[in-house]
């Protein structure tokens, strides 16, 4: 469509400028160019009759979206990674990495798969944090526990668990020690009656100002 090319190849037309790519049993068939006004470079599938990748005049990306809003605009879902490798976000620079919200229900949601490291983490507009997906989501840190996720830990400097703060039903049960497991005896359990168990020596200083009634020992 040109007669006087700048370049080695160039396709030119009052309209529409595309290239052809397609296979011979005519199920996979692309276009690449520029339709019309639109001042954008696309890479459109004929067969689906979407356009799959955008570039705006401005530097501008739309992945599975014609009209980018951001230097990369996604429909749809994101996989990094693959195999044993790691998918990673990173933020050269001095910036910082922010989540924006939009939408109804607006949440960004953390999903481990079948591997469970990460189990539906969910960090609202508001800042309430839901681990394993609750069906409660009032507080502040919403945790379910489903008999293998769920537990809190805690850490020394050393890397040996401490501490481990588990639920059961309408039970809330404490492990204290030294490199403690979920295995290791339960040494504090609340129930939902307010009845407080503790394993071990209870020491506390008794204070006589405390105590009324009190009746001197006959000798």
């Amino acid at each position: 469509g040109d007669t006087t090319a700048e370049r080695k190849f160039n396709v030119i037309d009052a309209t529409d400028a595309w290239i052809r790519i397609n296979a011979t049993n005519y199920t996979s068939d692309w276009l690449i160019g520029t339709a019309g006004s639109s001042n954008k470079f696309k890479i459109y599938s004929q067969s689906a009759g979407l356009t799959r990748l955008a570039i705006d005049s401005i530097g501008r990306v739309g992945i599975g979206t014609e009209d980018p809003s951001a230097k990369l605009s996604v429909i749809g879902d994101i996989n990094f990674g693959g195999g044993n490798n790691n998918g990673i976000i990173e933020v050269s620079g001095s910036g910082d990495l922010i989540f924006k919200y939009k939408g109804s229900d607006p949440a960004l949601t953390l999903d481990g798969g079948a591997v469970k490291t990460i189990v539906h983490n969910r960090l609202d507009a508001l800042g309430i944090v839901s681990i394993n997906n609750p069906s409660n989501n009032d507080s502040i840190l919403n945790i379910l526990d489903d008999g293998t996720n769920g537990n809190i830990a805690f850490e020394n400097d050393a890397g040996d668990v401490v501490g481990i703060i588990t639920s059961v039903i309408d039970e809330l049960n404490i492990r204290v020690g030294d490199g403690i497991s979920m295995s290791s005896s339960i040494r504090l359990r609340l129930t939902d009656a307010g009845n407080l168990a503790i394993a071990g020596t209870l020491t506390q200083g008794s204070d006589v100002r405390l105590k009324e009634n009190i009746k001197p020992i006959e000798s």
